[in-house]
């Protein structure tokens, strides 16, 4: 089978494989016509008390001079269980130190945007929505000129309740927190799988494009991509017609046949979203 024309526009996240097959899976990433790589950093660097930096730049050099630049990263709140946006002032404090550790980690990755789903995290408990968005948007006001300062972006994901969101479900109250923000380090993530379980109008796009930072072509429960090309391609032209130029990140689980699963997913991206 031959190899796909590399698309820089086009990129993939690192959870698509199994850590121990990572030479393998990057081989066939670069074959299957991807231009990028968004991680996940504890995957990629290890524990969080032990990232260093100087590797980090190492291993963003490698994977760039391959043609497989670091575009993004996500998976920031794993490993860090006591930060939370939610509860009293201590878990609040681990939570900002805890992002400030991430920011400092895009920085050493080129300054790429960092998408903030994690609902555990994010979960509210028994707050009403109208005090949550106000702590929430005290909390992301602050810590944006963190991220501001590495050249990288918190990327705001809305996460539907079938995917376990409890807080920011939905795209529109996505947009509505960004916009209330309104910070220079903080910005959107389109999630291409919360607008299809949430079954969100593609007109919502519009009003997105402007705020976004990053963009995730996903599928329900992370499934495999491919499979959902038909229910994509009406998204795909509304992202288009609404102006987006940045990447699209593949965004699925590791599937039992994920050396499969990653060959038809670069197709999908070429024939849906290109």
């Amino acid at each position: 089978m031959m190899s796909a024309p590399m698309n820089p526009r086009i990129a993939i996240s690192n959870i698509a494989w199994p850590e121990a097959d990572d030479a393998e899976a990057l081989d066939l990433v670069c074959a299957a016509g991807f231009g990028g790589i968004e991680v996940a950093p504890v995957k990629t660097f290890g524990p969080w008390q032990t990232i260093d930096l100087d590797r980090v730049r190492q291993v963003a050099a490698g994977l760039a001079a391959r043609g497989l630049p670091i575009v993004a990263m996500q998976g920031i709140a794993f490993g860090a269980p006591t930060a939370k946006l939610f509860g009293g002032p201590e878990a609040r404090a681990s939570l900002a130190q805890h992002l400030a550790l991430v920011a400092r980690i895009a920085g050493a990755c080129g300054g790429v945007p960092c998408v903030f789903g994690a609902p555990a995290a994010r979960d509210p408990g028994d707050l009403p929505v109208a005090d949550a968005m106000v702590k929430a948007a005290a909390f992301l006001t602050a810590i944006g000129p963190v991220f501001a300062r590495e050249g990288a972006s918190l990327a705001i994901e809305a996460v539907p309740a079938a995917h376990g969101g409890r807080f920011i479900t939905h795209t529109a109250e996505a947009i509505a927190l960004v916009r209330r923000v309104r910070t220079e380090g903080i910005g959107l993530q389109i999630d291409m799988a919360t607008m299809m379980v949430n079954e969100e109008d593609p007109a919502l796009l519009a009003e997105a494009v402007p705020l976004a930072v990053h963009c995730h072509a996903s599928a329900p429960q992370l499934a495999p991509v491919a499979a959902c090309a038909a229910a994509h391609s009406r998204l795909a032209g509304s992202l288009r017609a609404a102006g987006w130029i940045g990447r699209i990140s593949v965004e699925m689980r590791t599937a039992p046949d994920w050396r499969t699963a990653i060959r038809e997913a670069g197709a999908a991206m070429r024939d849906v979203w290109m």
